[in-house]
Order: structure tokens, then sequence, then C-alpha cells
């Protein structure tokens, strides 16, 4: 147990009560009829979504005693299904890594750090470059995916630090960041090349993504 250990019995209590009920919450708001039930393509992709992030969770480097996230795909899970089914989604696989581990009790702060803070961001920030940008697919893969992404690594690592309420052991500050941006790169090459090819080859799996809009010209 990595992050539960270091939280007060109280402030655990809350942070399961309210990590549950914003689960619960998704679970029932999220749009399972309009956008999946009844589209087998889109059921297909994201249940084969949740194996690949579930795979790629199961190895975990040594680095920070488990305090760097791993969510490989959350911003590409976000845009292509929307926040409500990609911390759904999310959730599911962390609980699976945390019973695998051992570490069920670390599942509320993973839940809220690598599933609900960069989803949420995700969905905001792309809300914010529709209003603000004109619509371009440049704009949409660069800025929303490739940079979204790397933003939304970091504002997970930094708010899973202050929930463990601890430094990661035998790690300097800057190695730390060193391998932070890193990963955080990493991440967006990842959600930038698989966005890049979904919006051109299959843009109706894209919930954020009208190509009527994007390439109307």
């Amino acid at each position: 147990m990595i992050v539960g250990s270091s939280l007060g019995v109280p402030l655990h209590a809350a942070l399961t009560s309210a990590t549950l009920a914003v689960f619960l919450l998704a679970c029932w708001c999220a749009p399972w009829k309009s956008w999946l039930i009844g589209h087998p393509d889109r059921q297909h992709v994201w249940l084969g979504t949740l194996v690949v992030i579930l795979l790629m969770g199961a190895v975990r480097p040594g680095v920070a005693s488990g305090l760097l996230p791993q969510f490989l795909l959350v911003t590409t899970f976000t845009l292509m299904h929307g926040w409500l089914l990609a911390i759904v989604g999310i959730g599911v696989v962390l609980a699976v890594n945390c019973f695998q581990h051992g570490n069920w009790a670390d599942w509320p702060a993973y839940f809220l750090c690598e599933a609900a803070v960069p989803a949420l961001f995700v969905h905001w920030l792309h809300l914010v470059v529709v209003r603000r940008l004109p619509r371009n697919f440049w704009i949409f893969i660069f800025v929303t995916a490739f940079a979204g992404s790397i933003a939304a690594f970091a504002l997970a690592a930094l708010v899973l630090v202050m929930v463990a309420r601890s430094w990661p052991a035998g790690i300097s500050v800057g190695d730390y960041l060193v391998v932070l941006g890193l990963m955080g790169f990493a991440e967006a090459y990842v959600d930038g090349l698989l966005m890049s090819a979904t919006v051109v080859y299959k843009p109706d799996w894209v919930a954020t993504f009208d190509d009527r809009l994007y390439f109307a010209r």
C-alpha cells in the first residue's frame, strides 16, 4: 500500500466515500445508450482500450515507489468516448490493478489522480480550445491531444504526490522531473499518433470530433 498508508483513517475514509460517489455517478450518467449500445464497433474499441490500459498498467516502473502516474491512453480514451466513459473504464482498470498487486486501499487515490483529474482536465481543455480557437485538425491534434496529454500527465503526478503527502524515496527532484518529462512526452506521442489515425480513418469513433466541421474545407 503506497498512498493509503500515508493518509489517516478519517481522511482515507472521506476520500474513499467521495471516490465511490464520483465513480457511481459517472456510471449512472455515462452515455451507454447513446454512444455504445447499438454500436458494436465502438463497444469493441472501448473494451479493447480497457484491455490495453490494463496490460500497460500491469508494468509499473520501479522508480518513485509508485508515485508516478500510469494512465496511458487516458487522453485518447477521453477524446474518443467522453470523460464519463473514460472515468468508468479507467476506474475499473485501476481497481483490477490494485487488486492484483494487493494494494486495494490505494484505489481511491489512484482513481482520483489517474482517472478523474486527467479526464476532467482533457474534457475542460477540449471545451476551451473549441470556444477560443478555430476548428482545425492540427489544433485538435497538437493542442488538445498532444499538449493536453502532457499537461494532464504532469497534473496527475502533482495531485498524486499531494494526496500521498510524501515525496518518492530515493529520488531527487531533478531526477523525478526528468522521468516525469520523458513519460509525459511518450504519453503525448502515443495519444497524438492514435488520435491522428482515428480521426482520419474512423472519425465516428471520436465523440469530441465532428469531421463535418473540421474537414469542411
